[in-house]
């Protein structure tokens, strides 16, 4: 029996065996209208969301401004910002402005003028765009425990409702604090609709297509973004903006009736009835013949075999500090896996988010740097592809990191007048830290075992808050001291990011895993790739009655060693 790049090659009579593996049903059951339906709607949210998270680029912009008031007397030389504070001579005193008008040349009304973000307030403006970072971070851990214990499904229907609530009801909020509050509890729905939507169409997904999918469907965010300088060019006024933006989650709705549990999560809880009928409606959908109880029976006794010998390793270990007893903590392979992945996405999203957002440093025209932000995001998702199946998942994201560092840090010494060069690399950092971010996503989704994916993944993305949520400060503040500042720390941090992935192994052409003990048997064999130290996968999984060795070589086939129907 041989897997020839994940796809069954069946002998004559072969095809009534029974399966031991999950993937061999998702292989039978294929990829048409069932897998599509879920990718497509991913893929919706895909476009609208950078919308959202890039809204502090146009919404709580740096304007120009000038205070309102006449001062009575010339400020002193040693008092410095003159547009924030007003002197009296006779009183000896400075007191700050209290009104302000703006240079409306670029937006007509925005956070920023609405509400006076300048002055005093003006680190408002950074934590306007954070504060959505900051749901996120909260979105991302509640998210991930209780997507892996309720399921996928429910949580999108959460999300769903909470986001389009909050976004649609910002467009009319009087005060700051609400809206701030809004955009914070958009931010929490924000990791539950992506990471959720996201595994749940991975985990129907058939191997063969994993890590094509895992990009595809992320490219309709290069659309987004491309969309959100279209329209906020079209569009200055930021309230209509607003509405502009959130009216399209009502078109979600309708779809999520139509849309079925992940049949991974129904299998790791060992709900054969819902798994037979989900399985048989995909079936169905991509016309082909149906698995039957027999064979969801078979699959479900050998995870449960896998899950008593993770149980026993776990109580076979020492004692750990509390913290270990995490689940993602809890063995060697998982708490390398989580430490890596927890740096590695952390700085990502400060690099990227920081790029996204540096219009004004780079450009005199934020809407036509969003649009180019956008276009090279396209082969940045697009060419990932081919690298993740023909070389591996290590090597194209550690190339990305380090190309991204160095066109950074050659910005550094670019002279001022060859501004257009310095947008180029710009561009380059941005092309190839859009591929990593990406990759990192399907890495790590093929990385953890299904019981603790949405957990693993869930943390990952809690870890990418803490950069994002840092760049807009960076960049607000080290600017108009520092202007090459921001660039160093962001070059830097990319090649940081990139050599930590060293200690990971590949999981190319390897069969998604399901438990934490299938990835602890596994014995992976280390070997070169042009230098620089990869893995190839050879992992054991207990069946009945026997051993099974799971090989994946060179040439992308899969065989199974000790398997009876050899």
């Amino acid at each position: 029996m041989i897997l020839r790049n994940s796809e069954r090659e069946y002998e004559e009579g072969e095809e009534d065996e029974m399966v031991e593996r999950f993937d061999d049903l998702l292989v039978r059951i294929g990829t048409g209208r069932w897998n599509l339906y879920y990718f497509f709607c991913m893929g919706f949210w895909y476009m609208i969301l950078p919308m959202h998270i890039l809204a502090g680029s146009f919404f709580s912009p740096n304007l120009d401004f000038e205070c309102e008031e006449t001062s009575p007397d010339p400020l002193p030389d040693d008092v410095t910002s003159p547009e924030c504070n007003l002197y009296n001579a006779t009183a000896n005193t400075i007191v700050p402005c209290t009104s302000w008008t703006y240079n409306n040349t670029v937006f007509h009304t925005t956070v920023t003028s609405d509400f006076d973000l300048v002055c005093d307030r003006a680190y408002l403006r950074a934590t306007f765009q954070s504060i959505y970072m900051f749901g996120n971070f909260f979105g991302a851990f509640f998210n991930g425990i209780a997507s892996d214990k309720y399921g996928r499904r429910k949580l999108l229907f959460v999300g769903t409702a909470t986001f389009m609530v909050s976004s649609i009801v910002a467009t009319w909020l009087p005060t700051f604090s609400t809206v701030f509050a809004a955009r914070f509890l958009a931010g929490t729905a924000h990791p539950v609709l992506l990471q959720s939507g996201f595994c749940l169409a991975m985990e129907v997904c058939e191997p063969r297509f994993r890590a094509a999918v895992g990009i595809l469907i992320c490219l309709p965010w290069a659309f987004g973004t491309m969309i959100w300088g279209g329209l906020g060019y079209l569009i200055r006024d930021w309230r209509w903006l607003q509405l502009t933006i959130a009216l399209p989650s009502l078109t979600f709705i309708p779809s999520l009736w139509f849309m079925d549990e992940s049949p991974r999560w129904l299998l790791v809880k060992k709900k054969k009835e819902e798994l037979l009928k989900i399985l048989q409606k995909g079936a169905k959908w991509n016309q082909v013949p149906a698995p039957t109880m027999e064979e969801v029976e078979r699959i479900i006794e050998a995870e449960t075999k896998l899950t008593e010998k993770e149980k026993t390793l776990n109580t076979s270990q020492a004692p750990r500090k509390r913290f270990l007893n995490f689940v993602l903590f809890r063995t060697p392979r998982t708490r390398r896996i989580t430490l890596v992945l927890f740096v590695n996405f952390c700085l990502v999203s400060m690099v990227y988010y920081g790029l996204s957002l540096s219009g004004g440093s780079y450009t005199n025209d934020p809407f036509l740097y969003m649009v180019f932000t956008g276009l090279m995001e396209v082969p940045g998702y697009s060419a990932t592809i081919p690298l993740l199946n023909r070389i591996g998942r290590k090597i194209p994201i550690i190339s990305g990191f380090l190309i991204c560092g160095l066109a950074l840090l050659t910005i550094i010494v670019i002279p001022e007048d060859l501004g257009l060069m310095a947008v180029t690399l710009a561009m380059l950092g941005k092309l190839a830290i859009t591929g990593v971010f990406q990759a990192l996503y399907v890495y790590s989704i093929e990385l953890y075992p299904t019981e603790i994916r949405i957990t693993g993944l869930g943390f990952s993305i809690m870890s990418s808050r803490f950069g994002s949520i840092i760049s807009p400060y960076i960049i607000q503040y080290l600017v108009p001291v520092f202007p090459w500042l921001p660039s160093f720390i962001f070059g830097v941090s990319s090649i940081i990011a990139g050599l930590l992935l060293l200690a990971l192994h590949d999981t190319r052409d390897m069969a998604l895993l399901d438990t934490v003990a299938e990835l602890e048997a596994a014995d992976i064999k280390k070997t070169r790739y042009f230098g620089i130290k990869s893995e190839k996968k050879k992992f054991q999984y207990t069946k009945a009655n026997t051993e099974a060795e799971v090989i994946s070589n060179p040439d992308g086939e899969i065989g199974l060693k000790g398997d009876p129907s050899s």
